[in-house]
């Protein structure tokens, strides 16, 4: 076998693997979840880049098959191409592991760093390799190599769920502060993969008449639906919460604090709060003694102010900062859908949001006229006295008997 064989394909499997990682985990933000579900993450793409490396490589091989089909290597060659492939874009995906570890390093970091679970995504690339050479068994024709890598893809990016989960370990697009990898779902994954690579490994090898491989490939091919349907139809989620606990904290009076996954959003999600808490200072607000992050199987005590979004850089949301300081308390209604606030405590808070914009030398959200026309007298005492007291109500949860400036009767 040519050991260069389908070596044109190295290269972009090496930019895709620097693509992922720049276009999955950028800005990168210090969550050691979110680094490791951007490496397994990677193999959406990767896998189906791996499964068209292993079927040119196997197409070159198979021109020879007269001459080598007479030895027992010959009869493995395609699996040996499958094992090339594999080998090849594994040593990338270690690469690649290995290269985000060292910029998470780089930046402030932590939360829960599970390492086993990225153990899915060679298994990943093997189902991809094995699917190339598959495809070549079955059409010994070039168009087989050109297509088998958009199948791979389309399957594992927009295929029926639980299955083309199986191939699409990650990415997550949102924050993975509070959550880590369930073991169980990671385990039923594993075994499914580990079935399909069997599975895909006999279809290549297969010689004996179609009965007894039909038998054989549909035995297995039952097993992994059984176990798809147990998965789809059960506990199918991929995480739970960690466990974490909003102890990272800065400043004082009030202390922000946010989960250790967060770290490196903490200086400017305080920035940004700190704008805000200054405004609030001066006329004269009583302000909680923290604010604590809102984490999956976590929420702040009542006593605390709560932090329900945050934001990696301080000149990209203020409004996001703002909010967070206009809820004072960790009211269990922001958090429960049987006993949601009334509208009035969301336009409150909204529109203290907005004075703290105005204040602050921002253009405000609101578009209505009564919102303009009031905040255009934001430095007035009646604005003052009205942000003072409906802030107070927020904090003691009295979400009732917050009202509107220009819906409450004039005296």
């Amino acid at each position: 076998m040519n050991r260069w064989t389908g070596g044109i394909f190295l290269l972009p499997l090496a930019a895709l693997n620097v693509y992922v990682l720049c276009a999955f985990g950028a800005p990168w933000p210090g969550q050691w979840m979110w680094t490791i579900d951007s490496v397994t993450g990677g193999t959406v793409l990767t896998a189906p880049l791996t499964a068209a490396f292993a079927a040119w490589i196997a197409l070159g091989q198979t021109r020879m098959a007269e001459l080598t089909d007479s030895t027992l290597r010959g009869r493995l060659v395609l699996l040996l191409s499958a094992q090339r492939a594999w080998l090849w874009s594994a040593a990338l995906y270690l690469t690649a592991a290995v290269g985000a570890a060292l910029v998470t390093l780089a930046v402030p970091h932590g939360g829960p760093a599970p390492w086993w679970a990225a153990l899915i995504g060679p298994l990943v690339l093997a189902v991809g390799a094995l699917l190339g050479v598959l495809a070549i068994r079955l059409w010994q024709h070039p168009m087989a190599a050109v297509l088998v890598g958009p199948t791979v893809f389309v399957f594992g990016a927009f295929g029926p769920h639980p299955y083309a989960a199986l191939l699409r370990p990650g990415p997550t697009t949102g924050s993975l502060a509070g959550l880590v990898y369930d073991p169980r779902t990671w385990a039923v994954q594993m075994i499914l993969l580990i079935l399909i690579c069997l599975a895909l490994a006999f279809g290549v090898l297969v010689r004996t008449p179609l009965s007894w491989s039909g038998v054989l490939l549909g035995g297995v091919s039952v097993t992994v639906v059984i176990f798809g349907a147990t998965l789809g139809s059960t506990h199918h989620q991929r995480f739970e919460a960690s466990g974490e606990r909003p102890d990272a904290c800065v400043g004082t009076a009030p202390r922000i604090c946010l989960s250790p996954s967060e770290r490196r959003a903490l200086s400017a999600t305080a920035t940004t709060m700190r704008t805000g808490i200054e405004e609030l200072r001066e006329i004269g607000v009583d302000l909680p003694t923290r604010y604590e992050e809102l984490l999956p199987g976590y929420r702040p005590p009542v006593t605390a102010g709560m932090i329900d979004a945050v934001e990696g850089d301080a000149r990209l949301r203020l409004g996001t900062g703002l909010r967070n300081v206009a809820t004072p308390a960790a009211c269990p209604a922001w958090t429960d859908p049987r006993q949601a606030p009334p509208d009035g405590a969301f336009d409150g808070r909204d529109l203290i949001v907005d004075w703290l914009l105005v204040r602050t030398g921002h253009d405000p959200v609101a578009s209505e006229p009564e919102a303009r026309r009031w905040l255009a007298e934001a430095d007035g005492e009646a604005a003052t006295s009205w942000v003072s007291a409906t802030f107070g109500q927020l904090r003691s949860c009295a979400f009732d008997r917050i009202s509107l400036p220009w819906t409450q009767p004039t005296r």
